[in-house]
């Protein structure tokens, strides 16, 4: 398992590192990404506990939606989305437009590549 809390906000790479993740994994592992999220309602941004996605130093800013098509098109299966207040889902899933912080939980996929057009586009880039 590889665990990564507060990193890919700061990151000028963040899709880079995630494609490297899985060579540190065990066939089984998994990571667990979290990150802090711009609410859905926006205006929580004036309010101090939900101002962390905004940091200054912070040049990536994430959704829910955002953060599951981060991990999904970097070659994951997404296990769970969620911010892991409550153990119930459900309880969590309802206030899901407030949280400020999600984690997304997922593992590689196996043999994953990118499309043709997107390989044709990353040649060279490596």
């Amino acid at each position: 398992m590889i665990f990564a809390n507060n990193l890919f906000e700061h990151m000028q790479s963040p899709h880079n590192f995630l494609r490297k993740l899985p060579q540190f994994l065990s066939e089984d592992g998994f990571i667990i990404l979290g990150v802090p999220c711009v609410p859905k309602l926006n205006w929580l941004t004036h309010l101090k506990k939900f101002r962390g996605s905004l940091a200054s130093l912070h040049i990536n800013f994430f959704t829910k939606t955002t953060l599951k098509y981060f991990a999904q098109f970097a070659g994951y299966h997404i296990s769970d989305v969620r911010g892991y207040r409550f153990k119930n889902y459900l309880a969590d899933h309802c206030l899901d437009f407030i949280y400020p912080h999600f984690y997304v939980i997922a593992r590689p996929v196996k043999n994953f590549e990118y499309s043709e057009k997107r390989r044709r586009e990353l040649q060279g880039y490596r």
